[in-house]
């Protein structure tokens, strides 16, 4: 198994990394680090996390290469297992996560009109999107309806005779879907950028035989976009939203240069582990914070606020335009 050793992800020159000090937290193995070591059959000990003394992360410094990464997230285990969990939650239980309060409480700030995340479709606000604008009753219809149109073009194994036959029931299903979405109580445009990063879940992660990111294209009605076909100056959000994706991208600056340069706010929702967990290649520190705010990067740290929120994890809001800075400073206190 291939390891390198990663640059600075902030296009730094001379990164000092120093050794982490021994936490209070006792390390313990997650399942994706099982899968690992079982797969290549090896000790992931030789993964070690030191800390920048210039932007205050936390980094594997020797990680995984990129072929490596990318057969991690796409074979060795390539189901993003919490993000499905979020879905069949919401498919079984109608429950969608926390995050729709504190998306809530921010479009008390701002209007929110243009909606983006980034790579993983079932992570954030989408479910909540979704729920505000139908009730459970064409919930339901409209997942059901969604899986099977996706499944019944899969035909590759089938006998041609039945291809007449699954286009004619495809054809249904989407009158169905577009008459359930006539009823649509509140339009708002949602994006789902993504990278196609080696280090973050894609083609594999799949379940009962479809993609995430296919079902939540049709099922949130959003606009899918590669990164790096994106002409910047075109394109503008309300918000833009990492959940748990910002450490799941080898460039991380771009992706937030870029959400902070295409949006009023940004919300970044990370993991904080001084260790960091071996399938991770960095995770954010409060520090990183002043490190933004040194660079005229506007941040306010939420993460007191936010009630699912522990040590491990960080949530906060960050702008580059001063006037949207200001109305956050304005409202915070009564919103966060």
């Amino acid at each position: 198994m291939n390891l390198t050793t990663r640059n600075c992800l902030w296009n730094e020159k001379n990164c000092p990394l120093k050794n982490i000090k021994k936490t209070n937290k006792n390390y313990s193995p997650n399942f994706y680090e099982d899968y690992i070591k079982d797969y290549f059959q090896t000790d992931l000990s030789k993964i070690k996390s030191k800390q920048c003394n210039k932007c205050g992360i936390s980094i594997n410094s020797r990680w995984f290469s990129n072929d490596v990464s990318y057969k991690i997230f796409n074979s060795v285990y390539g189901q993003h297992h919490r993000g499905w969990l979020n879905y069949y939650d919401f498919k079984n239980n109608n429950k969608s996560n926390t995050h729709k309060e504190i998306v809530k409480k921010i479009s008390n700030i701002i209007k929110i009109k243009k909606y983006s995340e980034f790579n993983c479709p079932f992570q954030g606000n989408f479910f909540s999107y979704l729920a505000e604008n139908y009730n459970p009753k064409n919930i339901k219809k409209l997942i059901a309806l969604t899986e099977k149109r996706i499944l019944l073009t899969q035909l590759a194994d089938k006998n041609p005779k039945i291809f007449k036959k699954n286009f004619k029931l495809q054809s249904k299903i989407n009158i169905q879907i577009k008459n359930l979405r006539k009823n649509n109580k509140k339009i708002i445009e949602k994006y789902l950028i993504l990278d196609h990063s080696a280090s973050c879940w894609g083609n594999g992660c799949i379940s009962k035989g479809v993609n995430c990111r296919s079902v939540a294209q049709e099922l949130f009605n959003l606009k899918v976009l590669n990164l790096y076909e994106i002409n910047n100056k075109e394109l503008k959000f309300d918000l833009f939203s990492l959940f748990n994706t910002l450490d799941h991208t080898a460039e991380p600056k771009k992706i937030l240069d870029f959400a902070l340069n295409s949006s009023k706010i940004v919300l970044v929702f990370n993991h904080a582990d001084p260790k960091v967990t071996k399938q991770h290649l960095f995770s954010l520190q409060e520090s990183f914070l002043n490190y933004l705010n040194k660079k005229k990067i506007y941040t306010f740290n939420i993460s007191s606020t936010y009630n699912t929120t522990g040590k491990e994890n960080m949530v906060f809001l960050c702008t580059k335009n001063t006037r949207i800075k200001n109305t956050i400073r304005k409202n915070i206190k009564n919103f966060f």
